[in-house]
């Protein structure tokens, strides 16, 4: 079988505009809104504090037609430019935004075509997004592109790039509670270095179901051979219970023809609505709450494969402390970077994840290889790493988790020995009915680089081989499939050691599983220590035997550099939790019976890192399978708790829990902080009633991050919950929440729920299959005071297949603002109720703005 090198290198080249071409373009105002259904060409620019904005008065959502080049670019007051990509905002939340042609907010370039400034920033808000063209926000560091949408289609040949040419990687942050489908060929790719706690480098997709048969890269890069990075984040959340009937409103709102001059062909012909309401539908029937990653083969060759590929590698080079301030100041290639999967049903890899550290330099002192990184899956059922198969099961592509140590790099000094190659990583996946593995899971240790020759000859040894890694598998049973578990450590490379000792071969892994013993009996066990160096006279030592596996703890801490992991399949009243990983280092994880209420049957997870305030920890994951689990992340002791402390929360950019039964959170807590590009974000999935007791709250610099609350029951929320964004000229986009609920959804909470923000108010979606009663307070709101800049406000969506009920005579006024009433030229946002009847029965309705207001739809 052939994979195709086309694919798997992902190289969609597209010429990047130059500044001659920017030149070229139409010139438009600065800061100035443009509304029409067709986008016209043309350069826009903003001033730093500012951004273009595109609308549309009339019917059929916004359009970037396939010639049409968009071109954003960053001026100071002058009108110069200040070498940045400029800010884009296209806004139509009932309707479409299609882009068929180009999008560009890269930085300037210079005549060698180096980048002189930062990426630009993208901003959707629509009820559906269907992209076949291009957006590029690269730059020195990468930019932001954040897409708040209903649903999402983006077609073969697509992409969307913010990648960092020599600083950090940008954002690709993809908020829908509809289905998100990337089509084969198709390229998200925000690769650049990690710095530090600086959210970059990182694609975040969460919608009620996410198809992937394209790829994602969030790599580490190199500029030099001495300076490079680990990789970033990929995380997919798919929560389920999707409704389509907005996104069905929208494409037949694109296809009625516009009525201006220039606008009179429809956005979507009549064939292509119904294609796509049907591809929608057909994905919800059979995907809603799982992810699928996938690909495709080649119609005219069924021998050639074109993966899927979610790729987080580290990248060549030594990671010095300048760039990268969470992995240790060594000689050493950057570490795998971390890939987050976690669906309310299932989860199906049929394609490549990875998150391989980097092969070391080699070089007179040469470089460790990178270690490998951080795999996570959880689903509220299945786990299957299959067989992607276009005809018959023979036929097919075996879905690969790999998390690989890379190999040292050989010594070219006669000084030095060759490096050590690094270790295998974190490979944790956690299910409640069952895991089928067919693919290979592997989490190997890196070779060993070769010793330093003179003459022909070996001078000096070769480096040790990387131990492989941990492999932890949490759920009722063995995977089964036949499927291969790889954890063998590193070969020791060649070399002569003056003292005739032979490169070490690297420490085999570990694999705990359900059952152990009779794990060999469903799947391909290799599990084995490395291979010691070749000598002078190519002798080879053999490996050693394989160690004895591990059976999987009911309830396990696994750590490794930036992540936190908590497996827990039955909680046990004050059982402690068992940690496998030589990296988990000083946190621990309690449970520990509710102190508020002993005859309550749930157990609370209390985290506390004894390394104190400053613990780097970025994700923390949880999966579960308690039939109830109540969470505890404080930010002070709590007087009850003597054991509970706080994880540094500024620097955890996320927390994802999935848990089978109920889930109640009791402490107010938050993520991210506003040294971050995108905000922090927050996902809660249950399986059983969610109840939200207290405040969640993400805090970002440009946007404010997202928190996405999901349940196969009720949502009951009691207080707030907050996605704000830093109160200054550098904030945006307010950001985005998520409630969505297969049983009733009650917001109780008399503190507000809030995605404010300075030009943009950001995106609030409530969906339920039963009712939704609120008896809060609603912002969405654009409180930018600055006169001669455009602010928009921001989008509320309440939707039940029941009743809507917003206020109660009982209470005091409940408030939905989606305003941008300050400043002299803000344009209201948009509130829409739907369910078999819409009840405001105190309620204080808001969509002002200083300029324009915006609609208000109730639709029983």
């Amino acid at each position: 079988m052939l994979i195709s090198p086309k694919w798997v290198g992902s190289s969609l080249t597209v010429a990047l505009l130059s500044l001659s071409l920017f030149a070229a373009l139409p010139a438009n105002a600065v800061n100035d809104v443009h509304d029409g259904r067709v986008v016209t060409s043309g350069n826009f620019s903003n001033t730093a504090n500012g951004k273009t904005t595109f609308i549309n008065s009339g019917s059929g959502g916004l359009w970037v037609r396939e010639n049409g080049t968009i071109r954003g670019i960053e001026v100071n007051a002058a009108g110069t430019p200040t070498n940045n990509g400029g800010t884009l905002h296209f806004y139509a939340p009932n309707s479409v935004v299609r882009i068929d042609g180009r999008i560009n907010v890269n930085a300037l370039q210079n005549n060698q075509g180096a980048y002189l400034g930062q990426g630009g920033k993208v901003f959707v808000d629509a009820a559906y997004y269907y992209q076949s063209g291009h957006i590029f926000a690269n730059g020195f560091s990468g930019g932001l592109v954040q897409l708040n949408v209903g649903s999402a289609t983006i077609q073969p040949g697509a992409s969307i790039q913010a990648k960092g040419f020599g600083g950090a990687g940008g954002v690709i942050s993809i908020q829908s509670d509809g289905v998100v489908q990337l089509k084969p060929n198709t390229l998200l790719d925000s690769s650049g270095k990690v710095a530090g706690t600086f959210d970059g480098n990182l694609i975040n997709i969460e919608a009620g179901a996410v198809r992937a048969a394209g790829a994602m890269r969030a790599n580490g890069v190199v500029t030099n051979v001495q300076e490079g990075s680990r990789g970033g984040t990929i995380r997919l959340i798919a929560t389920g219970n999707t409704n389509l009937n907005q996104v069905r409103q929208a494409l037949q709102d694109a296809t009625t023809p516009g009525t201006q001059t220039g606008q009179l062909i429809p956005t979507f012909s009549n064939s292509e609505r119904n294609t796509l309401n049907s591809e929608l539908q057909d994905t919800v029937n059979r995907l809603d709450g799982d992810i699928q990653i996938s690909g495709t083969f080649n119609p005219q060759n069924q021998s050639q494969v074109f993966p899927a590929l979610l790729s987080a590698n580290g990248s060549a080079g030594a990671v010095a402390a300048s760039n990268d301030t969470l992995q240790e100041n060594t000689l050493r290639a950057g570490d795998g970077g971390t890939i987050i999967l976690s669906a309310m049903r299932n989860v199906q890899n049929l394609g490549i994840v990875e998150a391989n550290g980097g092969n070391g330099v080699s070089q007179g002192n040469p470089v460790r290889g990178g270690n490998g990184g951080t795999l996570v899956a959880t689903a509220g059922d299945r786990i299957a790493n299959d067989l992607f198969s276009y005809t018959t099961r023979n036929n097919g592509l075996l879905g690969q988790f790999q998390a690989n140590g890379g190999s040292g790099g050989s010594a070219s000094d006669t000084q030095y020995g060759g490096a050590v190659g690094g270790k295998g990583g974190l490979l944790a996946f956690s299910h409640k009915t069952g895991m089928a593995n067919l693919g290979e899971i592997i989490a190997q240790g890196g070779s060993g680089g070769l010793g330093s020759q003179a003459g022909g000859s070996f001078r000096t040894s070769g480096g040790s081989g990387g131990q492989g890694g941990l492999l932890v598998i949490s759920g009722p049973s063995n995977p089964t499939g036949g499927g291969l578990l790889q954890v063998n450590g590193g070969n020791g490379g060649q070399g002569n050691n003056p003292l005739s000792v032979q490169a070490i071969g690297g420490v085999a892994g570990v694999i705990a599983t359900p059952n152990p013993v009779s794990l060999a009996q469903s799947q391909r066990v290799s599990q084995k220590f490395g291979n010691a160096g070749l000598n002078q006279n190519n002798s080879r030592g053999t490996g050693g035997n394989r160690p004895t596996s591990f059976l999987t703890a009911e309830n396990e801490l696994l750590s490794n550099a930036e992540n936190l992991i908590l497996l827990s399949r039955t909680i046990q009243g004050g059982q402690n939790f068992t940690r496998l990983n030589d990296r988990a280092e000083s946190a621990t994880v309690r449970s520990v019976l509710n102190p508020l209420n002993a005859n309550l049957a749930a157990d609370q997870i209390i985290v506390k890192d004894t390394t104190g305030s400053n613990r780097p920890y970025r994700n923390f994951i949880i999966g579960s399978n308690a039939n109830q689990l109540g969470l505890t992340l404080v930010k002070e002791p709590a007087f009850f708790l003597k054991d509970a402390y706080e994880i540094n929360l500024n620097n955890l950019n996320t927390l994802t829990v999935l848990t089978d039964g109920a889930l109640t959170n009791t402490h107010e807590w938050g993520t991210g902080s506003f040294q971050n590009m995108g905000g922090g974000r927050l996902s809660l999935l249950s399986g059983g009633a969610l109840q939200n007791g207290t405040g969640l709250v993400t805090q970002g610099r440009i946007s404010g991050g997202s928190i996405n609350l999901a349940s196969r029951s009720a949502i009951e929320n009691f207080d707030l919950l907050s996605v704000q964004g830093a109160n200054d000229d550098s904030n945006i986009h307010g950001g985005s929440i998520q409630l969505n609920a297969r049983g009733d959804l009650s917001n109780f909470g008399f503190r507000l729920i809030g995605v404010n923000g300075r030009l943009i108010g950001g995106t609030q979606r409530l969906n339920t299959n039963g009712n939704l009663l609120n008896l809060g307070d609603f912002q969405a709101v654009a409180h930018n005071d600055q006169p001669n800049l455009a602010a928009t406000g921001g989008n509320i969506q309440l939707r039940a297949v029941g009743n809507v009920q917003n206020g109660n005579e009982a209470f005091s006024p409940v408030f939905v603002f989606a305003t941008a009433l300050s400043g002299n030229r803000g344009y209201g946002g948009n509130i829409r109720m739907h369910g078999q009847s819409v009840n405001n029965q105190n309620g204080d309705i808001n969509v002002n703005g200083s300029l324009k207001n915006g609609v208000v739809t109730n639709s029983p």
